[in-house]
Formats: C-alpha cells, structure tokens, sequence
C-alpha cells in the first residue's frame, strides 16, 4: 500500500462512520417524533411488545430504503465516472455490500433502543395532554 492508497483508506473509515452516525441520529429522531403517535396507540391497548417491534420495524425500514438508494446512487456513479475518462475505479463487491448492510443494521437496532424505553415508560394521558 502506498501513503495514498492509505489516505484513501482512512478517508473511506471516516466517512463510514459519520454516515452510521446520521444513520442512528436520524432512526432516534424519527422514533420520538412519532411518540404522539405510540402513545395513542398504548391508550388504544397495544402491548409494549407490539410497540417495540412498530419501532424495530421502522428503524430497520429506515436504513434498508437508505442502503439500497445509496447501492443505487454508487452503481450509476460506477457506470459514469469510466465514461468521464477520469482514472478512477468504482467497484462495489458482495463481501462490502454484506459487511455495510450488516453493520448498518445493528446500528439501526441500537440506535432503537434507547427511544423504545421511552415509548415503554409512555404515559397515554400525558400523550393526551401534549407534554
């Protein structure tokens, strides 16, 4: 490896881990906001478990719609950038595609957790009374 080739690489580290941290800032942000809504259902009778996988499903959704919209945008940029005539090669391999949908995943799973507490602590009447 040369000084370049490990600039690159670290480079690629970072903005993979800024992107995880969107990811999850985003997952959480989006669980709370819908905290009217888990509180209207809680007063309806849904059981914490029904809410935690509404919650689940959403954050895994979330990123799944993420990760293929960004699969996308990087296999239309592996097509064009050859026809630019610019040295530069995209290649996007299943062992990758594995590793970050994976890992993108957890995240979303983690960053869930921390507003299904919330949603399970919930009070419908507070809900009701918008605090």
């Amino acid at each position: 490896m040369t000084a370049i080739t490990d600039v690159i690489a670290i480079m690629n580290l970072v903005g993979f881990l800024i992107g995880l941290a969107v990811m999850a800032l985003t997952v959480y942000t989006a669980t709370l906001a819908r905290r009217a809504e888990y509180g209207v259902l809680k007063a309806l009778g849904a059981r914490n478990g029904h809410l935690y996988r509404a919650v689940l499903a959403q954050a895994l959704l979330s990123v799944a719609l993420g990760l293929g919209l960004g699969l996308v945008f990087t296999l239309l940029l592996s097509v064009m950038v050859p026809r630019l005539n610019l040295n530069l090669a995209l290649q996007v391999s299943g062992e990758s595609l594995v590793k970050v949908g994976g890992v993108s995943l957890v995240i979303a799973a983690l960053a869930a957790v921390l507003p299904i507490k919330q949603i399970a602590g919930l009070d419908p009447a507070l809900v009701f009374r918008g605090k």
